[in-house]
């Protein structure tokens, strides 16, 4: 799979999971994602700017650097791209990882809540590990050399999800994309 079609993959998965939402009640915490703890953490509730704020202009490029992305995912990926409340930041090689973040604020006038439409149907919830008001999680393996995973946070009135795919096992990728939620959670 070329690194362009990795690209449209965490995309779509990301705008995906807007598409399909949910009927709004979270999966419950089951197995190793109900016991899962988070050593580190630098914050279990709303982010460092103010809840409900105005999201519907931000670059959400300027929310984690290319070195932020790197350390996490342990390879190197290119300069953000960045699509209406969708950065992207491409893999060098097949092998490597890729990173989507996709921020879904609070629209003024709509009915659905961001947690709602952004979290995807099959995303389990994090246990103690949890970050924002609220955390879920997917992992998927549609090929042997590819895995995709979904880290989602609600936070406020704001959703966002950081997205990996690439090859990776998936405790790996789940620190990652965790990682780099926590980052975002403090930004916005």
């Amino acid at each position: 799979m070329g690194t362009a079609r990795v690209v449209v993959v965490a995309v779509a998965l990301t705008l995906g999971a807007v598409a399909c939402g949910s009927n709004g009640a979270p999966p419950p915490a089951t197995g190793e994602d109900a016991n899962q703890g988070a050593a580190g953490d630098a914050t279990t509730q709303g982010g460092g700017g103010p809840q409900g704020s105005d999201l519907t202009d931000i670059d959400v490029c300027t929310l984690l650097s290319r070195e932020e992305i790197q350390s996490a995912v342990g390879n190197a990926v290119g300069d953000g791209t960045s699509l209406p409340f969708v950065c992207n930041w491409d893999s060098n090689t097949l092998e490597d990882v890729a990173v989507t973040l996709g921020v879904f604020p609070d629209f003024p006038g709509t009915t659905v809540e961001p947690c709602e439409a952004a979290r995807d149907p099959e995303a389990v919830a994090v246990g103690s590990g949890a970050i924002g008001d609220g955390s879920y999680w997917t992992f998927r393996q549609p090929t042997e050399s590819l895995s995709i995973t979904s880290f989602e946070v609600c936070s406020g009135h704001t959703a966002f999800s950081v997205d990996l795919a690439g090859q990776g096992e998936e405790a790996t990728m789940r620190t990652a994309s965790r990682t780099l939620a926590s980052l975002v959670l403090g930004r916005i």
